[in-house]
């Protein structure tokens, strides 16, 4: 109304993480054709998601809010039901074999395990190898697992701002899955995304040019993505009212993180340099560099919330080439 203040202080996020890292690498003669080399260490990472407050004014509803988006018009403040902290504590250790096991083929073997103290227990592995053809000529490819825990942020964040929707205002929110109103449209939970990842390629050399090309291909299952907004009803918010959630009467649009589907993103990096000497002068050194990808949704496990457009998107927002020089 006319009292309302026209600055606000809205809160703050903040990420605050440390962490102890160690490494250690020993050579030893195992009768190959290069010596061995054997790799191992761990480290200790705790990570601390932090929202802070903002005044109440910034959050607050006033005498003429009814239902409408309430406190700062276009980012309203946390309200301390939003608020507080969310700390995760990890450590992982790691070993690794690598070596020429005949003249002209090196492998590496590594593997990893890690404990998350909200996730639990995980183990990712990884076997490289490169065969060298000749000495301008040499192929290679790995196979390896990976795990990606969502980040303390989107475990935890719950952020609404203003927009106007076919000329009316609303306020949309973007709550963590374990917010009420997220569960209550049907969020669960979120988990990690696991991958497997292939590569093939290949280095040469001609006449001073160095080129490299890799083919490759990542598989990820239960890839988390913000969910579709979901638009709050009447309906909806008269249950969401009677289910005492707190900011249910003013929330118009929902979306929360999801693990919504499984993918698959292939492609092909390649990458050429040339040194031109200049005699006494200097050397200039070229390189330039080419990268292709595609994206495919193979499996969306809840249409409802990951739906056709959302797939669209997914496989066509981001740039599928790529060059510079």
């Amino acid at each position: 109304g006319p009292l309302s203040p026209t600055e606000f202080y809205l809160g703050e996020l903040a990420n605050e993480e440390w962490s102890i890292n160690a490494d250690f690498v020993k050579e030893f003669d195992a009768g190959l054709a290069s010596p061995l080399t054997f790799a191992f260490g761990g480290e200790f990472l705790n990570e601390e998601y932090i929202i802070s407050p903002g005044e109440p004014a910034s959050y607050e509803p006033g005498p003429y809010s009814a239902f409408q988006p309430v406190g700062a018009n276009g980012f309203p403040g946390f309200p301390p039901d939003y608020s507080g902290s969310l700390t995760r504590e990890s450590y992982g250790v790691y070993a690794e074999l690598s070596a020429d096991v005949i003249e002209n083929l090196f492998i590496d073997v590594a593997g990893r395990f890690g404990h998350f103290s909200d996730f639990g227990e995980t183990t990712i592995g990884k076997i490289a190898a490169r065969y060298t053809v000749t000495d301008t000529f040499g192929l290679r490819g790995s196979v390896s697992t990976g795990f990606r825990a969502p980040t303390p942020g989107q475990l935890f964040t719950a952020n609404v701002s203003t927009r106007v929707t076919d000329g009316i205002v609303i306020a949309s929110g973007l709550f963590p899955a374990s917010n009420p109103v997220a569960q209550f449209l049907g969020a669960e939970e979120l988990g990690p995304e696991e991958s497997t990842n292939y590569s093939l390629g290949f280095t040469a050399e001609f006449g001073g040019l160095e080129l490299s090309v890799d083919l490759y291909q990542i598989d990820i299952t239960d890839q988390f993505y913000a969910s579709r907004e979901i638009e709050v009803t009447d309906a909806i918010r008269t249950q969401l009212i009677a289910a005492n959630i707190v900011g249910a009467a003013t929330i118009g649009q929902v979306q929360f993180f999801q693990n919504s589907f499984d993918s698959v993103t292939k492609g092909i990096d390649v990458v050429a340099s040339y040194d031109i000497d200049w005699d006494t002068i200097g050397t200039t050194g070229i390189t330039a560099s080419f990268n292709y990808n595609e994206f495919e949704v193979e499996k969306v496990f809840d249409p409802f919330l990951f739906g056709l457009e959302e797939v669209y998107d997914f496989e066509n927002e981001k740039p599928k080439y790529r060059a510079a020089i």
